[in-house]
Order: structure tokens, then sequence, then C-alpha cells
């Protein structure tokens, strides 16, 4: 039946309704929806649309599209409203058809969906609320963006904020509301709404720097620019762009064919040196390659032409004439699992050190800068393993190194964290921060070149070593051989602070029960049946001592050496100085033992709360030990800080400078104008910063977070 025959029929009958309702005529319909639609609107009310729900052929249409139509041409907005609300009428709409038709709906059946949230909730739209906004008039829609109050109870995202105010026209608008949400944006988020502005203006605010952009951010925006202004942009403003570290090729090699051939006509007019040029024409597509006339070409562009960068990168061939390489580090990727030639990959890493060089672990990156020092590094450290020393003694050795040349990635979890630089083996020695796989697998390669057979396993989340078939005998003079557990990433803090590690040789029974908090629950950080269930070694408190002891790292007595630091604390404390003195001691105290404090934020976050900031004498009323970022700083590095709620005080912040090596007191104003919070840390806290947010309170004198044994021997010992 076709849409002339479904109207006579519609003509001819007195119920159009059931016309409509008829299973039998309307399976045999075979016009166009939207045919169908004109029928409904013509022949039958709002309501009677509605109705047409409730029989069994529209009930049971399986068809988004066709239910989305019918849905969408009713136009009283109570009626619809019950109709989207109603999961039996929608059962066989997708997510995105109910967004369909809600961004189709009025504003005023938007606003209360919005408002309401019901309908968000049973279709499961609620993360993508911004889109319905986005389809709001811009009176409404500024408005909702004006309620900061009601955009967080929303849970939106600051990107999704960012995407709203990208939908506005007028760059003024935009601003205004970059302005209004300066304080909870990050530089992505701002870059996300200035991509949308004229070439003229994004210029203009790039180089007036008014919101302290990061590089990526700036390469993102500079990519979104026409070439010609790209072009003017490196003629003009070139110092703008090597101050803010933007390499050009990262730019151009996104263009098109015809986009790059244009930019390569003003090549020679652009100042560029002779590794900018090369980089810029080794990425070029194999098309645009094809269209260039290289006859007339110095040999330098060449060479850069003719390397393939297809897959995004340069495979190295050592068999090649090495000068072929040179400028083109960031480029060149290179796997040492492949390397036949030592000495002349050192020689590339020499020649470049920039270039990528990645181990036999899947997601590691490090520099050949990285690998020349790490291996020196290396080197060094194995030079000072006596040869008389057993294995459980080496491992002891390296594991303390590690633990001390080593701290944890203190930018996990933000959004400048490296994910593949912090897993890479020789960055990790050569930078000092890393991560648990990639930290674990920096000490399995050492042992492997000393012999000790290791596996890097993994549990919930975290990687640390299995030590194979190892024996040690213990300070009573039993032998013990088998497997055991080694890690190296929870060991950090202990070697960094020089107490007890907690994590060395331990049987599967024993680190499981570290795996558990205060409150009771599981991390499951090693659990792992499979792989270690033979795991049954477990080094015993005396013998592990002992071994420390034996190679210098704890006194005769078996003490280790965070007990002259724990002593001085106690010692602070026992004088019951006033609220503020007694954290200012702590704190001065903290950077007399260990002036590198501040460069190990993880380690340090640890032994504040345990130590320093845990004394029964300290009165206070809120701390928080936290990472923060100067404003001004586009690389984003973290910096430690303390905040400290003083009954009579009020609040004090304490800020770890790396360059005076202690800490320093900021009013609260001043350290809220130099620092902000990294955006994932806000977004734990639903957008406060720790200071503010008044259900984080950390009472750290409740409980101690270092047991007492990790540092101490026992009092026999003593």
């Amino acid at each position: 039946m076709d849409t002339k025959d479904l109207r006579k029929l519609l003509e001819k009958s007195e119920n159009k309704f059931s016309v409509f309702a008829d299973e039998t005529i309307m399976s045999q319909y075979d016009g166009h929806i939207y045919d169908l639609m004109d029928l409904m609107n013509e022949f039958l009310e709002t309501q009677q649309r509605a109705n047409l729900f409730n029989v069994g052929y529209y009930k049971n249409l399986s068809v988004g599209d066709k239910l989305t139509v019918i849905i969408n041409s009713i136009d009283n907005d109570d009626i619809k409203l019950k109709l989207i609300e109603n999961p039996n009428f929608t059962v066989n709409l997708s997510r995105g058809d109910i967004l369909y038709i809600i961004e189709k709906s009025s504003d005023n059946l938007k606003l209360k969906i919005i408002k309401q949230e019901y309908s968000m909730q049973i279709h499961e739209i609620g993360n993508s609320i911004y889109q319905i906004i986005n389809s709001l008039e811009n009176k409404n829609k500024k408005e909702i963006l004006l309620d900061k109050q009601f955009i967080n109870k929303l849970n939106l995202k600051k990107s999704d904020v960012a995407y709203i105010i990208e939908s506005f026209e007028e760059e003024q608008t935009k601003l205004m509301f970059i302005d209004y949400y300066r304080k909870e944006f990050q530089g992505s988020d701002i870059g996300i709404i200035l991509r949308t502005f004229s070439d003229k203006s994004k210029i203009e605010i790039l180089l007036e720097d008014k919101y302290k952009l990061d590089s990526k951010t700036i390469q993102n925006i500079l990519g979104t620019l026409s070439v010609d202004a790209f072009i003017e942009v490196i003629k003009n403003n070139k110092k703008f762009l090597d101050e803010n570290e933007i390499e050009i090729f990262e730019i151009t090699r996104w263009y098109s064919s015809e986009s790059q051939l244009k930019f390569l006509s003003e090549f020679e007019n652009m100042n560029l040196d002779i590794k900018e040029k090369r980089r810029i024409l080794a990425t070029l597509t194999g098309e645009t390659k094809r269209e260039i006339d290289i006859s007339k070409f110095p040999k330098e562009y060449i060479t850069a032409i003719e390397q393939d960068t297809e897959k995004g990168f340069i495979d190295v061939d050592l068999n090649q004439d090495l000068e072929v390489y040179k400028g083109l580090d960031k480029l060149l990727r290179m796997k040492t699992t492949d390397m036949s030639k030592k000495e002349k990959f050192i020689k590339l890493c020499q020649m470049c050190p920039q270039m990528g060089v990645r181990g036999d672990f899947k997601v590691d990156y490090s520099t050949g800068e990285d690998y020349i020092y790490t291996e020196n590094w290396i080197k060094e450290l194995l030079s000072n393993i006596k040869d008389e020393w057993t294995t459980i003694q080496k491992i002891a050795f390296i594991d303390n190194a590690i633990g001390k040349k080593v701290s944890y990635d203190p930018t996990f979890d933000t959004e400048v964290f490296d994910e593949l630089g912090s897993r890479g083996l020789w960055r990790i020695i050569h930078s000092g921060y890393g991560v648990c796989n990639g930290i674990a697998q920096v000490e399995k390669y050492i042992l492997d070149k000393i012999g000790i057979k290791t596996e890097r396993i993994s549990g919930r989340e975290h990687a640390f070593l299995k030590v194979k078939n190892i024996k040690w005998v213990t300070k009573n003079g039993e032998l013990k051989q088998g497997d055991t557990i080694l890690d190296p990433t929870w060991n950090l803090r202990a070697h960094k602070y020089g107490f007890k590690p907690e994590n060395f040789c331990r049987s599967y029974d024993e680190i499981r029960k570290s795996d558990i908090g205060d409150d009771g629950i599981d991390c499951e950080a090693h659990k792992n049946d499979r792989d270690l269930a033979s795991c049954k070694l477990d080094l015993d408190d005396e013998t592990l001592r002992d071994v420390f002891s034996s190679i210098g790292l704890a006194d005769k007595y078996g003490n280790f050496p965070i007990i002259e630091f724990a002593h001085m604390s106690e010692s602070l404390d026992s004088f019951k100085f006033s609220e503020e003195t007694s954290i200012t001691s702590q704190l001065k105290g903290l950077a007399k033992y260990y002036p590198k404090f501040a460069t190990s934020i993880n380690e340090t976050t640890s032994i504040l709360r345990g130590i320093s900031l845990n004394q029964k004498n300290q009165n206070f009323k809120r701390c928080v030990v936290n990472r923060v970022y100067k404003r001004n700083d586009k690389s984003k590095r973290p910096i430690l800080y303390v905040y400290v709620d003083f009954p009579e005080a009020g609040n004090k912040f304490y800020v770890a400078d790396k360059v005076e090596e202690k800490f320093i007191e900021i009013p609260q104003k001043e350290f809220e104008e130099r620092f902000e919070c990294y955006q994932k840390d806000m977004e734990k806290l639903k957008g406060c910063r720790p200071w503010e947010e008044l259900a984080q309170t950390e009472k750290i004198n409740e409980s101690k977070q270092i047991p007492e044994e990790v540092f101490t021997a026992t009092e026999k010992e003593r």
C-alpha cells in the first residue's frame, strides 16, 4: 500500500485513528515515513498521535527513525514529555534517538528536562546534557551558563561547558564566558573555544598571552589557522613559536596535499633553520612528495623527503649513513631489541639525542639522551656491587639505589601526565620519575644484567616483580629457597627516606595483607593467584635488617636511618610549641634532614602525613598535603604544599620550594593567585579545591599512617 491508497482509505473512514492503529493495514504500508507523518498531522489530533504508542504496531516498532519522526511531530510539550519519560514507549529508541528528539523540541520542553533531570536518568543521557543545552536559544543558554551552582549540579565537565560556549557566534560573548569561567577552566578548555574564532582574533589572543596557554593548546589552535595565516605567524612571530616550543611540522603534517604545496611555496621566505625544514619535508604526505620537483633541491632536503613517515615516524636503519637522520630526532623510533649494531646506535643517540628509544615494553618511551645517561648510571651502579655479596644482598643494593634515584611520578592522574615517558625504561632513571610498571621494568632490566631471574607481574592496576628461585640464609642459619615478591614501587618511599622496606622479598600471603587498608577495603594491587602461587618465601624481619646492615644501609643493630628523623620529630613535639610553631618547626626539621624533599612529592607527602604532621601534641582543625602548579607555568610542573586550618591562627599555606630547599609560608590570597589545582584533582572533589572541600577533613594525628616497626629494630636490638 502506498501513500495515495492510504489517503483514500482515511478519507472514506469515519474513525481515522482506527486506520492508523490497524496493524494489518499499517504493515502493508510501503510509503515514506515523512509522507505518513503528513497524513497523521492531517487526520489526527496531537493526543491521538501520542495514543498510537499504546497499540501493537507502534508499540513494537523496531525502526528508531520512524518512532523519532512520529514523536517529533507532537507539538504539545506535556504530551511529548510523557512519551519521552515513559520507557515503554521509547524502548526501541537508542540514546542518540532520544537526544535527537529532545534537541528538536521547544526550549520550554528542554528546560523542563534539564531541570528535573528525570528523563536524563531513565535514558542514561546525563553525560550528553551539554548537547541539549547547546541546542537552546542563546538567551536560555546564557542563563544556564551564568548559574555556576546549577552547572555544578548537572555534573558537567568543564570541557562540556567549553563546547557550549563554543556554540555562540559572537566572539565577545565567548570571551565574556571564558573570563567568567577562568578560574575553573584549564588551557585545553579555553582552546576548545578559541579554535572557533577568526584567524585574526586567534593570533591576537595567542600573542597577548592573557590565558597563559600551554604549548599543546597553542599548537592545536595554530593548527586551525588558514595556511596563509600560519605562514604570516611564522614570518612575523617566530620568536613566539620558539618560546612556546611549537614544532611547525606537527601542524603542517596534517595539512592536505594542496595546503602543504601552498605552504611550500613560501618555504624559503620564512627564516626556518635547516633542521626545521628537514622535519617539515620529511613529514609531507606521499602525495605531496610525488608532486615536488626535487631536481634543484639541496641534498639535505632530498634525504629528508626520502624518509618514509606514513606511519607517523621513521624506522631507523643502522645500515644507512647516519647523516641522513640528522635533525630528525623527534621523528625517529628504534627498539633496542632490534638493535644489532650497538656502536652505531650509540653514535646515533649522540647525534640525535631526542630520538625515540623503546625496549621490549609495549607502552614505554625514552630518548637517545635518556639511553646513554641511564646505561652509564647502571654501569656505575653495578661496579659498586661486591663479588662476595649474596644474591639477596645484590637485590637489596639495587632496590635501594632505584629508590634513592626514582620517585613516583607526581603528575600521575593529571592532564599533563606523560603516560609513555613515565614507563620508559631509560627515561625513568634519567628524569627520576616513573610509575609502577615502568619502575618494575627498570629493576628487572638491571637484575637481568647480573643474572638474577625475575618476572614482571601485574595485580589490579599495579605491577611488581616475582623473583625466581632465590635462596638466602636467615640470621638463625636456616637455608631458604624458592620464589618471592619484590615491589620496587611500594619500596620507593622506604629507600628515599631510609626506613625498612615493607615490600622486599615477601610471600604472596604476606604481601596481600598490605593490600587491605585501614577501612578494610582490598585494593587487590598484588592479587594474582595464578602467577604468584609459588611465592611462599617471606624474608623475616631480623634477616632483612641483617641484609641491609651488611651492605651499609642500616646500622649494626639493624636500625634504619629514619630513626634519627623520627626521634627529632618526636623531640620537637615534646616541647609543646604553639599551634603554628609546632607545624613550622616540623617542616623545618624535614627540610634539614632531607634537603631534596620537594622533588619527591608522593614520598614526602607520605612522610608528612605519617610523621611530621602526625605528632600527638599538634593542634589543628584540618590539614591537607597535596600538589598544585604555578598559574604562569605552561608545563604545569607539580609543587607540594601543606594547608593547615588552625583553631586560633586560621588558614596557613606552606609551599615546598625546590630552589630554597624549604617550606615557605604564603598568605591564602597570594597562594590562590599564584597556584592552581590540576583539573583531574578538582573533578574528584566535584570542582572544589582541597582546602575548599569541607568534607575532606584530614585530622592526620587521629591515626598513624607509618607503623613504628618500619624504621626501628626491636627493643632488644636497641
